[in-house]
């Protein structure tokens, strides 16, 4: 546990997030303690696209599986027309 919490909050990631060069889907708990590094590690990635889901803890995919569902739907069929 010590060295997760350590890896979370000592480690500077933007550089490594800035070299990704893919369509990178980051979805958010708006409760989520960690948030304003979530968006900021966001906005490092050339290709990211972040959603904020409100009344959702941690698990997002458990707490509101509908919105968590669409949004990655979404992004998933943008995916697809991309290709096309």
């Amino acid at each position: 546990m010590s060295m997760l919490i350590s890896d979370m909050f000592t480690v500077d990631r933007r550089a490594a997030l800035a070299k990704m060069d893919c369509p990178v889907l980051i979805i958010a708990s708006g409760k989520s303690f960690e948030l304003d590094r979530q968006k900021d590690e966001a906005k490092a990635i050339r290709r990211a696209q972040f959603v904020q889901i409100d009344d959702a803890s941690h698990a997002v995919f458990l707490d509101q599986p509908d919105r968590f569902a669409a949004v990655l739907a979404a992004f998933l069929e943008g995916l697809d027309k991309r290709r096309q």
